[in-house]
């Protein structure tokens, strides 16, 4: 759990640079909470996937945890690889 905060919290950081320089986020949910909420709703975003995460430790499906887990490592990975080309 605590590599899936560092990477959403790294994923919150890197999608706000992102959008602050022209990017547009590519996931719909985030996109919309966006929209309605700027980067509170981007924040609130997280926290839910946090929550989605304590979930998922609740109910003893680590295996989903640690694949939401590498996802995230490499939607971070994505957005530095994208702001680096910027």
């Amino acid at each position: 759990m605590f590599w899936l905060v560092v990477f959403l919290c790294l994923d919150f950081c890197t999608t706000a640079v992102g959008i602050r320089t022209g990017f547009v986020e590519l996931n719909p949910l985030v996109a919309s909470a966006v929209r309605l909420g700027g980067l509170g709703g981007l924040l609130v975003s997280r926290f839910l996937a946090v929550a989605v995460a304590g979930y998922f430790i609740h109910s003893g499906r680590l295996l989903l945890l640690q694949r939401a887990t590498v996802m995230m490592g490499l939607v971070v990975g994505w957005n530095l690889f994208w702001l680096a080309a910027r």
